[in-house]
């Protein structure tokens, strides 16, 4: 069994400015933004060494509305970009 190295204090503050712009960009792309209520929510599923697995959950709850999506996304543990 391969262990994976852990995920330095570097990468850690890398990927938290990644899923931050990842749950803001979510809601702006989907138009929740202007809806209260709206929520997006992301978390660390999984790592490698070359790749982070990461499960974005949105929508909306409110009274009126109960709409939650959930998505997977893979992060380069090299270059921080995001992949589906």
């Amino acid at each position: 069994m391969v262990i994976a190295s852990k995920l330095s204090r570097t990468e850690l503050d890398k990927l938290s400015k990644v899923l931050l712009n990842l749950e803001i960009s979510t809601l702006s792309r989907t138009g929740y933004n202007m809806i209260s209520g709206s929520f997006a929510i992301s978390n660390l599923c999984d790592y490698n060494d070359d790749i982070i697995n990461v499960e974005l959950t949105f929508g909306c709850q409110s009274d009126t509305t109960n709409s939650i999506h959930t998505e997977e996304y893979k992060i380069c543990r090299y270059t921080f970009e995001i992949t589906q």
